[in-house]
């Protein structure tokens, strides 16, 4: 699965449960190890199946998953723009009493300093451009950061 079709898989998977389970069962299958950018969106899914599952124990447990998995994803690749936008995106949407979006802050210096090494030419802006506003109207980003992440952001 290239990255193109893995970034509309998963945009597909936010709005249908049956899309987030065939995504997350593809991307299990594929061959180990994982690119940080694969890693990367196995997390996020993880994180979608919390959204479609009813009982609040599996919530928790994909909750944790996801968490373990984004940290993998963003060792094998620390300055990957991509792999924090996700990450940051899911912690964004967590509830807050279940303290697992610590990582936001950082996520979010990391998305402005490295955001030139995406090509967001290539990408859909109705892909990029949600992301980015998250990071926007988070208020944990600099003057400057803010400034590049309004320059880089899809019209």
């Amino acid at each position: 699965m290239t990255l193109p079709e893995l970034r509309q898989a998963y945009a597909d998977a936010t709005h249908d449960a049956d899309a987030a389970h065939h995504l997350l069962t593809t991307l299990q299958a594929l061959p180990q190890p994982l690119s940080a950018e694969q890693q990367a969106y196995l997390a996020a899914t993880l994180a979608l199946q919390a959204r479609f599952v009813g009982n609040p124990l599996q919530k928790l447990q994909f909750a944790n998953q996801s968490k373990k998995a984004f940290a993998e994803a963003v060792a094998l690749d620390p300055q990957n723009p991509e792999v924090r936008l996700l990450r940051f995106a899911v912690q964004r949407a967590i509830p807050p009493f279940l303290n697992m979006s610590g990582d936001m802050e950082e996520d979010a210096h990391a998305i402005a300093q490295n955001l030139h090494k995406m090509d967001l030419n290539n990408i859909n802006p109705t892909f990029t451009r949600p992301l980015l506003n998250f990071v926007l109207e988070s208020g944990l980003c600099t003057k400057e950061e803010q400034a590049t992440l309004e320059k880089a952001r899809p019209a």
